[in-house]
């Protein structure tokens, strides 16, 4: 009886042997899954921070070029009153001449 019942056991320890070893193979391609994914997130990780950091300059950019416009702007308003204040001068002095001379 001793005989049989230790090939029961050796049965079942190689049983529970090999379930142990199909155990440790899914847990290393889980492991090499999750060491994957988490290389992908790092890719996406730097990904972003590339796009942000061209979002930032970009928006640094347009910040200047709306500046530039602004002084563009109102350099242009000044000469624009000033350029109408001379037309004003001169027509003015032109009234003045033509009067003289009729």
């Amino acid at each position: 009886m001793d005989a049989k019942y230790e090939c029961f056991h050796e049965e079942l320890l190689q049983d529970h042997s090999l379930k142990l070893k199909d155990l440790y193979k899914e847990v290393e391609f889980k492991k090499e899954k999750i060491d994957n994914l988490q290389d992908k997130m790092d890719e996406i990780d730097k990904k972003l921070d590339k796009l942000i950091l061209q979002s930032e300059r970009s928006d640094f950019d347009i910040n200047n070029r709306v500046t530039q416009l602004e002084t563009t702007q109102k350099t242009l308003k000044w000469v624009i009153a000033i350029g109408l204040t001379c037309i004003g001068t001169a027509t003015t002095v032109l009234a003045f001449i033509i009067t003289i001379m009729h």
